[in-house]
């Protein structure tokens, strides 16, 4: 016969110590903080087999519980992190935003038996300071993620503006601040760190994101440089600027090189769309370049013009009957250039087109005869190509006049002469005064010369060597010194015909 009473003990010995049979807790592996600011923690699921759901506790110190029951979780979702099976829960909790936040789980089976408390997690805790929205200097300052100490491959410190990538700095286990430099713009900048496992560099922790909104002028999409001329001798600019831009300090800048440096010439306050400026420097001085830089409301340089705007420098040189007329290249449109027009003018007659090249250079022959002045003007215009994607208008640029003085007491009446003819029988030049060292040689077509005299009232007679000389082009050169003691050379050519 069964003792009964056994049996009752034996039955009660179990149930006790099945009621007090403890769960294993989970073990936390991470902590990390979302885009939102929201906790995500976590875990590595108990190694017990009836555990029914975990709690998580949040301390925003240690021993400073603000549930005091915990929250409950199921055993809910697994998500595969770094090959490990892990728990997560999304925890929104607002104390991520101004402090650390440490957090830990129990494990609650069936028979609602707790465990002990897990390992604990704490957030990292970012603080960024600027005295003001014109400083450049963002000082960020952060906890150690002290669950992975002495573990901690590297902290990422990441920097967006408007939630594009700024600026991303690894530093050092260890380092917990640092100074960023940056150049405040118009928008939202975001800054978290994460830290990076040593052993698994696919596990992270972020930071709470601190958000800093700027409310510093928008800046300008673009500056555009329209084109650099030439006005009444002086240079002059023009330059667009994007209409919706909140700024209304700009600087122009000078240079003689177009890759710089430009030095500023003044600030012009303006908000306009476009900005228009007379430099007084001397254009037939040599070629100027010109960008725009716009100022922000700290009184930093922030965004300057895409090209140059540059002035075209035109040098002429008469030999003779030939004008020779040399500039530079008109720097920058990027749609390119379409051509130049070689304009001319007397003294009394306005600028008329004589050529139109794609190069930068051109020759200018002329009959000395038909000149009745003694000074002609020359000036180019660059035509840029179409569609430079800012203004439907082709701009021109226009260079600074040059002037070509010709000899006015040295010409010749004609430039092709028949020895023996009845007229035009020799060739010399006609000249109403007596020069001091007069120098006059003929030179054939291969640099040999054929005649020269030092007497201004000799010419040449079509001979050579007491011979008469081939038909064709010969090049004359007259060297002499003028009434105000200057050394004068002149060329031409003259065409012997038999």
């Amino acid at each position: 016969m069964i003792n009964t009473r056994y049996i009752n003990i034996a039955v009660l010995l179990f149930a006790f110590v099945a009621g007090w049979c403890q769960p294993e807790p989970p073990v936390v592996t991470r902590v990390d903080i979302d885009t939102e600011n929201r906790s995500h923690v976590y875990w590595d699921h108990s190694v017990s087999p009836d555990v029914e759901f975990y709690r998580v506790f949040a301390y925003d110190t240690i021993g400073e519980n603000p549930f005091p029951s915990g929250i409950d979780v199921p055993n809910g979702t697994i998500r595969a992190i770094s090959t490990q099976e892990q728990y997560e829960h999304f925890f929104f909790y607002d104390s991520v935003n101004y402090k650390s936040v440490t957090y830990t789980l129990k494990s609650v089976d069936f028979d609602d038996s707790t465990s002990l408390f897990s390992n604990m997690h704490s957030t990292i805790y970012l603080t960024v300071e600027a005295e003001d929205e014109c400083q450049s200097v963002m000082h960020l300052e952060w906890n150690d993620y002290s669950a992975w100490r002495g573990n901690i491959r590297e902290y990422n410190i990441v920097a967006r503006l408007n939630n594009v990538a700024l600026r991303n700095i690894n530093v050092p286990e260890g380092v917990n601040e640092y100074d960023l430099e940056i150049v405040r713009e118009p928008g939202t900048y975001t800054f978290f760190i994460r830290a990076v496992n040593n052993d698994d560099p696919a596990l992270t922790s972020r930071s709470n994101h601190v958000e800093i909104i700027s409310d510093i002028s928008i800046y300008p999409e673009y500056i555009y440089a329209e084109y650099g001329t030439v006005e009444a001798g002086q240079p002059a600019v023009r330059f667009l600027i994007d209409p919706d831009s909140e700024l209304t300090q700009y600087m122009i800048g000078r240079s003689g090189s177009p890759g710089g440096p430009f030095d500023s010439l003044t600030t012009i306050s303006t908000s306009e769309s476009f900005i228009e400026y007379t430099d007084d420097a001397d254009a037939g001085a040599g070629t100027y370049y010109y960008n725009l830089t716009a100022i922000n409301d700290c009184g930093a340089e922030v965004i300057t013009s895409e090209n140059i705007a540059g002035t075209i420098f035109l040098t002429a040189f008469a030999e003779g009957n030939e004008v020779q007329l040399n500039w530079t290249p008109y720097y920058e449109w990027p749609a390119g250039i379409e051509s130049y027009s070689v304009e001319k003018r007397t003294a009394n007659s306005d600028f008329i087109s004589i050529a139109t090249v794609s190069s930068n250079d051109y020759r200018d022959i002329f009959d000395e005869n038909s000149i009745s002045e003694n000074e002609l003007y020359y000036r180019i215009v660059a035509h840029e190509n179409p569609g430079n994607g800012f203004t439907s208008e082709q701009a021109i640029s226009i260079s600074n006049v040059a002037i070509v003085r010709l000899e006015e007491n040295v010409r010749f009446e004609y430039n092709a002469f028949t020895p023996g003819g009845s007229e035009n029988n020799d060739f010399g030049p006609t000249m109403d005064f007596l020069p001091d060292n007069y120098e006059f040689s003929v030179f054939n077509r291969w640099g040999n010369r054929v005649f020269r005299t030092g007497d201004p009232l000799e010419r040449w007679n079509g001979e050579y060597q007491n011979k008469p000389a081939a038909m064709g082009v010969y090049r004359w050169q007259i060297k002499y010194t003028d009434a105000g003691n200057n050394e004068r050379v002149i060329h031409g050519t003259v065409t012997l015909i038999r």
